[in-house]
């Protein structure tokens, strides 16, 4: 409620939000003595699905109504009113899309019958991953807090926003002699604030941009005839180029302020492209056409020749052959000891590189093939970083963006006079398809942008967040953007008018990275010296993590991968942590290849094979156990075998051979009806390979393989059922100890705690645990042993948001269940709530730890 003077003399208004996604200001001023005394007579309400109209005239009349967020709204509040404004009433609100959208009230210059005013949209932000906005805060000077279910708390302000959008108009009286039909056509800056730019007549001009004014104008040629109508521009800092019809390239030195033709193609030019190659500052410019015509690459001294007016000196022009159908739509210089490479990227994807010596007479160069990435899509950036360890530099990673959504980094190495790409690197982005560019910012941080939908994106790769968000009206239009500092300008072509917009501080802050958008379901972490821990969740993503106990280090992000349609259901590494295995909704299984320490990047990671069962049904594979077959020496010619439990009671094997990266379904079961919910190999006898699964029927069930290579897709049966849990069994965790026994430790819905004694003749003995959380127990993870007096710790979660830890001994003089002693020796609560998964975490002293996913995560020491 807002006790403050309104537009129409309104002294008291209410603001309203519901699931129906619409936004009410109601007038409130005098309801208090218009309302009836006789309930009888109040008036009906509107729900957003329904209205009944009263004729009574008690309820409070709606000023203003509006949509505006995806999903349902949860919260609505008000600016106070010390915060400075030229607008009477600022609200804010929140919602289930975790968007922030703020609204100015207006008053209507027409009055109607149903309403007075309307809400206006003057901002939007998005600062959180996943889903819903849960907690908000307004100070008294305009200070927005929100919490997500990411975790996150950001915080921005109102009252000190920087983004400024500026419409230019061609007909005004800054463009001197343009008349009103001459319009911005092409634009690129060639210093922080300054672009060159053409317009549909012709004219070459100088744009100098100023916050919060129109910029400066300066016209740097008349009207040029290869201009009119159709150009393209391109630039470097201090240089730009500009192109058109005729096939005539000028270039435009900022320093000089002079423009001058430096190329003929005789034909139209369709692309430019220019880059500094390092060498005394000299610059490649590419210059491709229509046609089936080679692209020209033009080397163009820094400094100006003395006595040719100022005029670039041109030192040398050749052809760079491509195959017919070639589209050139991204170029990079790489710099080797005695020449250089030029790589072109392609509208199909694909990439080809061209060696360059200066010191010799070429005319005509051949590609080499070199790489094909980003499926089909247009390769739309490249950029080159050499390796510090190669002092000729013939080495080093190629990043590239494309409008497949992706950002890829390939290694590229000169070996015995052959140039190879390896993929290293390559995931999606949490924006796209339509990806432009990147660069290499100040803070050694990567930064790509492109666009989502309607808005321009800029975003930082190592801090994975937003750093620009603007509404621009989408991709097909001409743009150009300039980094700087915590943002930069933008300039963007809308309904024949040029914008501009700068950002010099991040529009929020993060006070904590956060994590998921949605609860965890899935959890592994690495065996590896430096561990990674890899979490998958309902938000369909997955994320690697580091975890510090310094102070204010906790879990950092190292990457998250997205290319699952539903949510995870398990995740396994293998030994080596060269490998991270996933799977989900939709028999979806990948296979990922992670490399820590890649320059640049941190952990490059790659999914380098899918099932080819993926995306074929609505089966959900519910857990799956990995059996690798190499040894340590031999990691890049791996073959694993992957043994998968469905939703659909099926039971199969697949073999996954790294080279070729081929499968195999090497034999299938069926189980009952029940769903199987995890399976996992007990042991391993000399003849046979072993097998259990657990289901939702609450049974343990045992089945058997030879150890022979079957010639098709054998058919397999359970050999043993053994009922454990009154119903689905949600955890597992086992223990192999000496005598040829397993302890397979059960967690289920019905509460309880189920340690199971399973021999190698297939022999099950329990000992239930009842009662042994509030609620279900979803995660159970063994954290050590001690061979002297046959004894073990683990730890159990739940939905009651518990952690317990319980010691067990067993005594192997006992053929059954009488000589296993459990206590339980702590119980504390957790933040975590919907525990879905433990594991055991080594921490950075040695000690160890406990590691509890779910809405969240925690880490527990054991002392």
């Amino acid at each position: 409620m807002l006790p403050k003077e309104m537009p129409g003399g309104h002294q008291r208004v209410l603001a309203t939000c519901s699931d129906d996604r619409t936004i009410r200001v109601w007038d409130l001023s005098n309801l208090a003595t218009s309302s009836p005394v006789d309930p009888s007579k109040q008036c009906s309400r509107t729900t957003g699905y329904s209205t009944i109209i009263g004729t009574e005239q008690c309820a409070p009349r709606c000023l203003a109504k509006t949509m505006g967020h995806m999903s349902r709204i949860w919260h609505v509040r008000a600016v106070p009113s010390q915060v400075e404004t030229a607008h009477s009433l600022q609200i804010v609100s929140f919602g289930e899309d975790a968007s922030t959208i703020s609204w100015h009230l207006e008053h209507l210059s027409t009055l109607s019958d149903a309403s007075t005013h309307f809400l206006q949209q003057f901002h939007f932000a998005n600062m959180h991953a996943g889903k819903h906005i849960w907690s908000t805060a307004i100070s008294s000077s305009g200070r927005i807090a929100t919490g997500g279910s990411d975790g996150t708390i950001a915080i921005r302000s109102l009252s000190s926003r920087t983004e400024i959008s500026l419409p230019l108009k061609i007909g005004s009286l800054l463009l001197g002699s343009f008349n009103n039909a001459d319009t911005f056509k092409a634009y690129s800056f060639i210093a922080a604030s300054t672009l060159l730019a053409t317009t549909t007549q012709g004219k070459p001009i100088a744009l100098e941009l100023l916050a919060s004014q129109i910029p400066w104008v300066s016209e740097l040629a008349s009207s040029l005839p290869g201009l009119c109508g159709y150009s393209v521009v391109t630039s470097v800092p201090g240089a730009g180029w500009a192109a058109g019809l005729d096939g005539k390239v000028y270039m435009y030195v900022h320093e000089h302020r002079r423009l001058t033709q430096v190329f003929d193609a005789r034909r139209k030019i369709t692309g430019l492209f220019a880059q500094r190659t390092g060498r005394n500052g000299a610059i490649n410019l590419l210059v491709t056409g229509v046609g089936d015509i080679d692209p020209t690459m033009l080397l163009l001294t820094p400094g100006m020749a003395e006595n040719i007016n100022l005029m670039p000196v041109l030192q040398k022009a050749v052809r760079l052959a491509v195959i017919q159908g070639f589209v050139v739509t991204s170029f990079v210089v790489i710099t080797t000891e005695k020449c250089y490479q030029v790589v072109l990227g392609s509208r199909k994807g694909d990439a080809v590189l061209y060696d360059i010596d200066t010191a010799v007479d070429q005319s005509v160069i051949q590609a080499h093939p070199l790489l094909q990435a980003h499926g089909k899509e247009a390769i739309t950036s490249l950029h080159w970083v050499g390796s510090n360890e190669s002092p000729a530099n013939s080495s080093g990673l190629l990043h590239s963006t494309g409008r497949d959504g992706t950002h890829a980094v390939h290694h590229i190495q000169l070996a015995k006079g052959e140039w190879h790409a390896e993929l290293v690197h390559s995931l999606a982005l949490p924006f796209g398809p339509n990806i432009e560019g990147l660069t290499i910012h100040t803070d050694n941080h990567i930064w790509i942008w492109g666009f989502r939908g309607k808005d321009f994106v800029a975003y930082d790769i190592d801090a994975q967040r937003e750093i620009i968000a603007i509404e621009c009206g989408g991709a097909h239009r001409n743009w150009a953007f300039q980094p700087e500092g915590e943002g930069g300008w933008f300039v963007w072509t809308g309904k024949a008018e040029l914008y501009q917009q700068q950002q010099t501080q991040l529009s929020h802050k993060l006070l904590n990275s956060g994590g998921h958008g949605r609860e965890i379901k899935a959890l592994a972490i690495s065996s590896t010296e430096y561990q990674i821990i890899a979490t998958g969740a309902e938000d369909t993503n997955i994320k690697l993590w580091a975890f510090s106990t310094r102070a204010q280090d906790g879990f950092r992000c190292l990457q998250t991968l997205r290319k699952h349609n539903t949510g995870i259901q398990h995740l396994q590494w293998s030994r080596d942590g060269r490998y991270l295995f996933s799977s989900g909704g939709f028999e979806e299984f990948f296979v990922w290849r992670v490399r820590p320490g890649l320059p640049g990047v941190g952990h490059g990671v790659v999914c380098e094979s899918t099932n080819p069962n993926s995306g074929s049904s609505d089966l959900r594979i519910m857990g799956f156990e990995v059996r690798e077959d190499y040894s340590p020496n031999e990691a890049e010619r791996a073959s694993f075998e992957v043994y998968m439990a469905y939703s659909d009671s099926t039971l199969k094997c697949w073999s996954y051979e790294v080279v070729g990266r081929t499968w195999s379904l090497q034999w299938q079961g069926d189980y009952l009806t029940a769903c199987l919910t995890d399976v996992f190999s007990p042991f391993t006898t000399t003849n046979e390979q072993w097998l259990a699964t657990a289901a939702t029927d609450g049974h343990l069930a045992l089945w058997s393989s030879k150890h022979t290579v079957p010639k098709a897709a054998d058919e397999l049966r359970y050999t043993h059922r053994h009922k454990i849990h009154q119903n689905a069994i949600l955890s597992v965790a086992t223990i192999s100890l000496p005598h040829d026994f397993t302890l397979v430790i059960t967690g289920g819905d019905d509460n309880a705690i189920g340690i199971t004694r399973l021999t190698t003749a297939g022999h099950m003995h329990t000992l239930p645990i009842p009662r042994a959380h509030a609620a279900a127990v979803t995660g159970l993870a063994v954290l050590k042993s001690s061979s002297s007096d046959g004894s073990f710790t683990f730890a159990s979660a739940g939905i009651d948001q518990r952690v317990k830890l319980w010691r067990v001994t067993v005594d192997a003089g006992f053929s059954d269940v009488y000589g296993i002693e459990v206590e339980c020796v702590k119980s504390t609560f957790t933040a975590v709530a919907d525990v879905a998964s433990v594991a055991s975490y080594k921490l950075a002293d040695g000690k160890a730890g406990v590691l509890v996913a779910g809405v969240g995560m925690d880490v527990w020491e054991v002392k």
